[in-house]
């Protein structure tokens, strides 16, 4: 029964972010085939396999029936939340003090919990732990970041909300799959630099050289990134250095079409992300 209830739990929050992915470039969206989407057999054998108890979680949002997802109009109320949370994620607090398998195992105790409201006692250690707290501070009640750089996502969580969405040319979506190419080739380097730009602990013109492994790699992506319409440089080179571009100063929603490729949108195909890199810009 608990590995049941765990599968359904998992197959609704993963279908969950692909609907919420839908109703960013579409809020009027309200019904899609099962079938558009991109899930591999084993996936959608579980999907159509608990389909009632997926229901039960999804009532308030969607139904699958007769391999259509139908959407309910106040769905749209969770996309806000939905990009909130992956800000979270995405953006790694100042002061890091937990290793990425502590938090693997807290965050799975979070969704395995089919209740709507996470009650943080549930997995309050019996002893102080410095991992607990910190995990409390960063996913529970945000304290670990800074008032400005929660404003800063909520500006950047408006901005992707309010997209102005049309069908973008296919030559920029050809040239925002590279660019995600790029972004992801050197995955954890480009987040750690936008989760020290977002939190304020980056200034214009740093010197962040020693961000990347191999520097000559880096800077002729920055030189390709110069030359790609869809998004502002964040770096540039200089003296064989890398250093950060005044652009996302001038501008900090320019920063979105790097941290789009980090989104998890789940079953969307990967033609959906490079749309919306080129859109958010």
């Amino acid at each position: 029964m608990k590995n049941k209830t765990i599968i359904a739990k998992c197959c609704y929050e993963t279908l969950s972010k692909a609907l919420y992915g839908l109703l960013i470039m579409n809020h009027n969206a309200r019904s899609v085939p099962l079938f558009n989407f991109k899930i591999i057999p084993m996936d959608l054998k579980d999907i159509l396999t608990h389909v009632k108890e997926i229901n039960e979680y999804s009532k308030d949002n969607f139904i699958i029936e007769n391999f259509n997802i139908t959407i309910k109009e106040n769905m749209i109320n969770g996309v806000k939340p939905f990009l909130r949370k992956e800000f979270i994620r995405i953006i790694t607090p100042p002061k890091n003090t937990y290793t990425p398998e502590v938090i693997a195992l807290m965050d799975n105790i979070l969704w395995m919990d089919p209740s709507s409201e996470f009650e943080v006692d549930v997995i309050k250690p019996k002893k102080p732990n410095k991992y607990y707290e910190t995990y409390v501070k960063r996913f529970v009640t945000h304290e670990s970041y800074s008032a400005d750089t929660l404003q800063l996502f909520e500006t950047l969580v408006n901005k992707l909300f309010d997209l102005k969405v049309d069908v973008p040319p296919p030559d920029a979506c050809i040239k925002a799959s590279i660019f995600r190419t790029l972004i992801n080739k050197n995955i954890y380097s480009w987040r750690r630099l936008l989760s020290n730009l977002l939190n304020g602990t980056l200034g214009a013109d740093e010197d962040v050289t020693n961000y990347f492994m191999n520097e000559s790699e880096i800077i002729s992506h920055i030189e390709w990134i110069e030359d790609f319409e869809a998004a502002s440089p964040l770096m540039y080179a200089k003296d064989n250095r890398i250093m950060t571009s005044p652009a996302f100063f001038e501008d900090k929603t320019t920063i979105l079409p790097y941290i789009i490729p980090y989104f998890e949108f789940s079953y969307l195909p990967p033609a959906f992300t490079d749309g919306l890199i080129v859109l958010s810009r």
